[in-house]
């Protein structure tokens, strides 16, 4: 619902924004106007930040775990969520299922791997070459 809020009040700002730039400042003050901005930015890092997998909890553990509980628990829902296991299902049971098991093994990828797991709990995306994260490489 927040991500739908987002995107819809996102979408109204910019067509004032080109419809009528000279009621496009709500107070005709450029103070006001960037400060609704920087609101806007925020409320798109927010909106980032939930999109965000989150490993532990697709994993079904603790930020605290080590090794051993990762391998554990991925070798649980691996089993679980395998697509050979659940392809008598609907088509769509099926997707979910290949969708399930293909984030379990992204966790077990990234949680497995000391400097990806940093780089994730620090806040950047392990997989982006270019990130802000990549010196820890």
């Amino acid at each position: 619902m927040m991500l739908q809020n987002y995107d819809d009040a996102n979408i109204d700002y910019q067509k004032a924004k080109e419809l009528d730039p000279s009621k496009y400042f709500i107070f005709n003050n450029h103070q006001d106007d960037k400060e609704i901005e920087k609101k806007i930015e925020e409320a798109k890092q927010q909106n980032q930040k939930k999109m965000k997998k989150d490993y532990y909890k697709i994993l079904e553990i603790d930020k605290n775990a080590t090794t051993e509980d990762i391998k554990k628990a991925y070798r649980k829902l691996a089993k679980k969520w395998h697509p050979n296991r659940n392809n008598s299902g609907t088509e769509e049971e099926k997707k979910q299922a290949e969708k399930r098991f293909k984030d379990i093994n992204d966790a077990n990828i990234i949680l497995n791997d000391p400097k990806k797991r940093k780089i994730f709990d620090c806040g950047g995306d392990p997989e982006d070459p270019n990130g802000i994260f990549s010196i820890f490489k």
